[in-house]
């Protein structure tokens, strides 16, 4: 819908990876997030975006976004 590209991780427990990421740089494992991230995260596919159903939904959420 918003015309960008979108990559999925090769993960199957995103919120349990997250947590781990967190836990890494609180134990001083890693120096930050991003270093963390950078380290652990494995992408998996790249999504790129339909044009053609991107202009078609633009138009459904400008009237969402103009009743919100």
């Amino acid at each position: 819908m918003f015309g960008c590209e979108a990559v999925t991780i090769a993960s199957k427990e995103g919120p349990a990876l997250g947590v781990a990421i967190l836990a890494g740089v609180a134990a001083g494992v890693f120096k930050s997030v991003q270093e963390a991230c950078q380290a652990i995260i494995k992408r998996d596919k790249l999504q790129k975006p339909d044009t053609k159903l991107t202009e078609f939904y633009s138009g459904y959420h400008k009237l969402y976004t103009d009743y919100v």
